[in-house]
């Protein structure tokens, strides 16, 4: 099992797609900070509590073009690498190879647990590139309660001005967490589809689908508003954000199954 993830997470990372939705991602990162930051470094030279890495990040910076873009294609930042890899192996007919060397569960085990981290990288490292160029160049001065400019938290409002580090660190895991759902439900699909493009479309189409939500006067359980460190909206909670995953990662889970017993009939 454990060289079968050594050659999975090998496959993945040695991938062209893996390295130039990586590259889209950073560069989406450096292009807000010349953008959005650098022409204010100079206005700002010591810092503020209104001008700091922590309110000038990438996912916190939210009347940013950059922001939003990098929210929208973030299931597809996370499903193009690697969420189709199981659709290639199958067409391919690579699978039925690894079979005969290797039982089928610890292949698909595998082929998930690989498909989740890297979907969840492919997110976290522009977010962590826009923290970089953000920390080594602007001081970073904590946020302030009493700024005019900035909005109190609903969720974790004294982690993010008392420990304003701690608040990243969560931001990260959590867009992490998303970025892995997301590629899971392409490797879930990826079954049932003869069209490869299906398997990148689907985890697109369901998570902009969720915007349903905000016609229904809900726009807190709609993930690119809820993954922003900003908190746009009012009503963002941990216990609906963690549904929401539980829901979306049980119900891939069972396609991912049913996939597998479909397979078996055919």
């Amino acid at each position: 099992m454990i060289n079968l993830l050594k050659l999975d997470f090998k496959r993945a990372i040695y991938n062209k797609r893996f390295l130039i939705v990586v590259l889209i991602g950073v560069l989406l990162s450096v292009a807000h900070f010349f953008m959005e930051v650098f022409p204010m470094i100079n206005a700002y030279e010591g810092g503020s509590a209104i001008f700091n890495p922590f309110v000038k990040w990438i996912i916190y910076d939210d009347f940013s073009i950059y922001a939003l873009i990098f929210l929208l294609t973030l299931p597809v930042l996370a499903s193009i690498p690697y969420s189709d890899s199981y659709w290639l192996d199958l067409n391919s007919g690579f699978a039925k190879n690894v079979y005969t060397r290797t039982k089928k569960s610890n292949y698909l085990i595998s082929r998930y647990i690989t498909n989740f981290i890297i979907g969840g990288i492919c997110v976290v490292i522009p977010l962590i590139a826009s923290l970089y160029l953000l920390f080594i160049t602007v001081p970073a001065v904590t946020p302030s309660i009493f700024s005019q400019t900035d909005r109190a938290k609903e969720m974790f409002c004294n982690i993010f001005y008392y420990h304003p580090y701690m608040y990243i660190l969560i931001y990260l895991f959590m867009n992490f967490m998303f970025g892995g759902l997301y590629a899971s439900i392409g490797l879930s699909v990826s079954r049932f589809c003869k069209n490869r493009f299906l398997v990148i479309g689907i985890p697109v189409l369901s998570y902009l689908s969720m915007y349903i939500f905000e016609i229904a006067g809900m726009p807190q359980l709609v993930p690119a508003k809820f993954l922003s460190a900003y908190q746009s909206v009012l009503g963002i909670n941990i216990t609906s954000i963690i549904t929401i995953f539980i829901t979306l990662f049980v119900g891939s889970l069972i396609l991912y199954v049913a996939g597998e017993k479909y397979d078996e009939i055919i």
